[in-house]
């Protein structure tokens, strides 16, 4: 009970923070969402469905709209599917990753509503997360244990990238205010 509780919170504030970070969030993401909290999967998947066709999920969106639809089909215990759908968010947002310059000026006149939503840091996490899930329910442990690489190699790559950040911003502060970097305690480390 307590592992399909994480599981439903954990999809739930996928949905709710991919909804809220690149467009508004519309009577469309507060039906799925309602229909998530009531394990009405089938409803949800189908309104995605049409919520696609209706151009509430536009071109811009398809990164969104693959990592809804394979979170709801994982809970809906259709395993394949799910990683089909999260393996088109995964390259959405491996295309999606270098914006073009003159989209990336538009944003700031009007809003970041012009860009194509690329996935945010957890979306990429999170595609690894489920897909190992996925693999792990139809007892793929190979594909499982790619995913959980992928994974691993995601945070180093998050851990190199904010560490270097953390050093320059130290570097540069005037404030006087310095951000302290910590190892990763060794229960807390990725594993290879």
């Amino acid at each position: 009970m307590f592992i399909k509780l994480l599981h439903f919170s954990l999809a739930l504030s996928i949905l709710l923070s991919a909804c809220s970070s690149m467009r508004t969030k519309s009577d469309a993401d507060s039906e799925l969402i309602e229909h998530l909290a009531t394990g009405n999967y089938e409803l949800a998947s189908t309104r995605l469905d049409e919520y696609r066709e209706k151009k509430v999920y536009q071109e811009k969106d398809r990164v969104l709209y693959y990592l809804n639809k394979g979170l709801v089909l994982h809970y809906q215990k259709e395993y394949k599917k799910s990683n089909d759908n999260l393996d088109r968010a995964d390259f959405a947002m491996e295309e999606l990753y270098t914006r073009s310059i003159s989209k990336g000026l538009l944003s700031g006149i009007l809003n970041d509503n012009v860009l194509d939503y690329s996935g945010e840091v957890y979306d990429n996490l999170y595609v690894s997360i489920f897909k190992a899930l996925n693999y792990a329910a139809i007892q793929d442990f190979r594909g499982s244990a790619v995913e959980i690489r992928r994974l691993n190699d995601k945070l180093r790559l998050l851990d190199a990238k904010y560490g270097e950040w953390v050093d320059q911003w130290n570097e540069e502060d005037t404030t006087g205010i310095k951000i302290e970097k910590r190892a990763t305690p060794r229960w807390e480390r990725p594993f290879c």
